[in-house]
Order: C-alpha cells, then sequence, then structure tokens
C-alpha cells in the first residue's frame, strides 16, 4: 500500500469459488414470432392506445356516465369525423393559419 492505491477488499458473500457446477447453456434462441411482434416499439405503443381507448368506452359505457361529462369514445370519434367532413373543419384551420400566420 505504499503506491497509494487502496487496499482490495474480497467479500466472501458475493463470490461463488466453484463456477464449474453452473450449468452452460446456450444464451442466445430463436424468438417465437409473438415474441418478435411484442418487440417491435410501435406495435407496443398501438396496443397500449387500443386498450386505453378500449377501457375509455366501456367505463363510460358500463359506469353510466353522463354524455356530457365524458362522452364515450364511439360519440366523439362520429363527432370528430362529422366536424372534418360535413362541417369543413379543415378548411376553417386553414383559414386561421393563413390570417394568423403574420403574427409568428
Amino acid at each position: 500500500m505504499a503506491d497509494g492505491t487502496p487496499p482490495t477488499i474480497v467479500r466472501g458473500e458475493f463470490e461463488h469459488d466453484d463456477l464449474n457446477a453452473a450449468n452452460v447453456v446456450d444464451v442466445e434462441r430463436k424468438l417465437s414470432i409473438t415474441e418478435r411482434i411484442a418487440a417491435i416499439s410501435s406495435v407496443r405503443k398501438l396496443s397500449i392506445l387500443v386498450a386505453l381507448l378500449i377501457v375509455w368506452e366501456l367505463y363510460t359505457r358500463l359506469a353510466n356516465v353522463s354524455e356530457y361529462m365524458m362522452p364515450t369514445f364511439s360519440a366523439t370519434g362520429t363527432a370528430f369525423y362529422a366536424a372534418i367532413v360535413d362541417e369543413g373543419m379543415l378548411l376553417m384551420v386553414q383559414h386561421s393559419i393563413k390570417c394568423c400566420s403574420w403574427v409568428m
């Protein structure tokens, strides 16, 4: 310890002398199709989104929540579709962006 290095402390509870007794197995294995699909991050994110939408729909229907407090997902989707297709929401958004572009 004259060179300034700290002493090496060996803790017996963290070391095992008989490593030959360990099972030797292949670390790599071929993944199944479901494991490969589940490893895709966009699939995982989409499945979480679909699960949340299903929970939203089921909660509002089964708990008899008032449509004024929290509408069902299907009612919200129908209203959004009607606003875009029938009421020209995209044209109104485009007009708002053109009119307010000088502000930026």
